[in-house]
């Protein structure tokens, strides 16, 4: 069985590949980030792993995709967790 895409294998250590990783394209640096993961994996090992990522690219413009939004105006509103462990 052959794979559609490969995700980076840059994510944090502890995590498994491809459920958090970072890529450019252009001007542009995009971070995926797992928002199902346990609190305590998103506060121990994403949040510095996110941070020193995106004090790492030098990019114009940088995008954090997340399946769960910390923030939102649609019916089922913002995550207060997630904002605060991110």
């Amino acid at each position: 069985l052959e794979r559609a895409s490969v995700a980076p294998g840059n994510g944090p250590p502890g995590v498994a590949p491809g459920r958090v990783y970072s890529f450019e394209y252009g001007a542009a640096h995009f971070v995926v980030l797992d928002s199902n993961l346990p609190a305590r994996e998103l506060r121990t090992r994403v949040r510095p792993w996110l941070a020193a990522d995106l004090r790492a690219t030098d990019r114009r413009w940088k995008f954090v995709f997340l399946h769960h939004p910390p923030f939102s105006t649609g019916t089922h509103g913002d995550s207060g967790t997630l904002q605060s462990l991110l």
